[in-house]
């Protein structure tokens, strides 16, 4: 959310604790999932939106203390992962992502992936490239 961990954004005004609590209050309350689309038009609007350009990519994470979407990692000794799905503008705008066992490959979550964004004003040609075809 930041782009970057809580401690390199933490300083004497607000630590990185706080900002751990903040933010899983604000998840408990739903406060992100209004935020999404409104953000996304006012990015449009401010910057403006690549609509006919996407790229959907996974990668696989470490997760050490397991949780409901985690799976058995096949590249790290069967422990603890997540495919982490994001799809992205032309421009690298955030569009929507998905969390899926890492017991997974990449194109299963794609299609959870790309059914994220609420498509309001895509052209109706619009080109999605997958990882490494966008390189």
């Amino acid at each position: 959310m930041l782009g970057g961990t809580y401690q390199q954004h933490a300083d004497h005004t607000c630590s990185a604790t706080t900002m751990r609590a903040r933010r899983d209050e604000w998840i408990a309350v739903s406060l992100f999932e209004g935020l999404h689309q409104p953000a996304l038009d006012a990015y449009h609007e401010a910057i403006g939106l690549d609509l006919e350009n996407h790229l959907v990519d996974g990668c696989l994470v470490k997760a050490p203390g397991s949780g409901q979407n985690t799976g058995r990692s096949p590249v790290d000794r069967g422990k603890s992962g997540l495919v982490r799905s994001v799809l992205v503008d032309g421009g690298g705008c955030h569009w929507g992502g998905v969390l899926a066992g890492a017991n997974r490959n990449d194109s299963p979550p794609v299609r959870p992936t790309l059914e994220t964004v609420h498509i309001w004003y895509l052209p109706r040609e619009t080109l999605v490239l997958f990882d490494s075809l966008a390189r």
